[in-house]
């Protein structure tokens, strides 16, 4: 049968998205129905490893509609194929949705590929017989290719796509299904679970961008999100190395994308001690503690305080308190980190400007150290930078 193939272009990832995976897998495609038709149920599973085996490496290459709806089948059809077919097949849609090729994430929507990867993502966590490191992968997967079909692309060129991808997520209670995945979760530092709760969060953190501008989401639905996200911080509290530290990063941006959609309530952050367990990744023993890649971390974070007090979520006096000691030690700690700066320098500044706040409390709290020692150093060559500092330091101590 002749197939119709499309070169692909091959792009980075911006930074909605999934950057940088670890190794690119094989694609393989399965084999024409017609080769399969005729080979009875006994023998079909040698047809599919002589259609692999046939088809080999097609790296430069997109498949056609025909083939992707073929594909697709794969993944839901548990009685002639196997969970490997059906990973490896997701692994072929996520090589394909990582280039941000238009026209195939058009085919994915018309083929129903939400669906069939939810379907799929269900089946395996209801599969009592599918365990450990495998039933992790299955989750991984599958939040892998939700990840990248909902990214907007960069200069969201695919934010149209991306959009009725996540709308059709939404009208199946994908986001269910995906805090369900997160909850397989146990705590530790188990390499295979790690990984698929950060694929799972990678996908929220895609989702709830979308959800900002063009989705509508059930408060519920976004309050059960935000309810597994701290429940998330709290475990990892405790767990060191870089897959945990870009899952609290994934946690951070999709809360901050729930906040500024206005589903969280000051009644919720207060109930649910939201900013104390943001607070006590950063803390070891009682101090702060900065981890590996804690200093991306600190920037999602001094962001998200930022969005939740413009937002009005926090208790001015009281939460102040408890932010500005951690943004004192991430000036002293990452002073040429402008981001953070940016971000320090402006909650500084507003909650020196609240009534609710004393400034000799603020003092107290020793904010003029690191103001000081940013005015003195050459690695800020801004002046007007500088300048803002000094009017700074002048409201502080006025």
């Amino acid at each position: 049968m002749a197939t119709n193939r499309r070169k692909y272009k091959k792009t980075g990832r911006g930074s909605g998205g999934n950057n940088n995976p670890a190794k690119k897998p094989q694609v393989v495609l399965v084999p024409d129905p017609a080769v399969s038709a005729a080979n009875d149920e006994s023998d079909n599973a040698a047809a599919v490893a002589a259609g692999g085996a046939a088809t080999a490496s097609i790296d430069d290459e997109l498949p056609s509609t025909d083939q992707l709806s073929r594909e697709l089948c794969t993944i839901v059809d548990v009685v002639h194929d196997s969970r490997d077919e059906s990973l490896h097949t997701l692994d072929n849609l996520y090589t394909w949705s990582f280039t941000e090729d238009a026209d195939f994430l058009k085919s994915f929507h018309i083929c129903g590929g939400i669906v069939k990867v939810l379907d799929f993502l269900k089946a395996s966590m209801n599969d009592i017989h599918c365990k450990g490191s495998i039933r992790m992968r299955c989750i991984k997967n599958a939040a892998d290719v939700i990840s990248t079909v909902t990214h907007t692309g960069e200069n969201n060129e695919n934010k149209d796509i991306a959009a009725k991808n996540a709308t059709t997520l939404l009208d199946c209670d994908g986001i269910d299904t995906l805090i369900a995945a997160s909850e397989e979760y146990s705590g530790g530092g188990d390499i295979p679970q790690l990984e698929a709760v950060c694929s799972v969060w990678n996908a929220f953190k895609n989702l709830t961008c979308i959800l900002r501008t063009d989705l509508v989401m059930i408060q519920d639905t976004a309050l059960s999100l935000s309810d597994t996200g701290i429940d998330i911080m709290s475990q990892l509290k405790s767990v060191d190395g870089d897959i945990a530290s870009e899952i609290l990063g994934n946690v951070f941006l999709s809360l901050n994308n729930i906040v500024l959609k206005n589903y969280i309530t000051k009644r919720y952050f207060q109930d649910k001690e939201v900013l104390s367990k943001c607070l006590d990744i950063f803390k070891k023993n009682g101090t702060w503690n900065f981890r590996i890649r804690e200093e991306l971390r600190m920037h999602e974070a001094a962001h998200f305080f930022n969005t939740c007090r413009k937002k009005n979520l926090l208790d001015e006096s009281l939460d102040n308190g408890m932010i500005l000691p951690l943004l004192v030690v991430a000036l002293k700690q990452f002073p040429s980190n402008d981001k953070i700066r940016r971000h320090a320098l402006y909650f500084i500044d507003k909650a020196c400007s609240s009534e609710a706040n004393n400034k000799k409390i603020i003092l107290k709290l020793g904010v003029m150290e690191p103001l000081g020692s940013l005015l003195a150093s050459d690695e800020i060559n801004d002046e007007d930078e500088k300048n803002k500092v000094r009017t700074l330091i002048s409201k502080i101590i006025a």
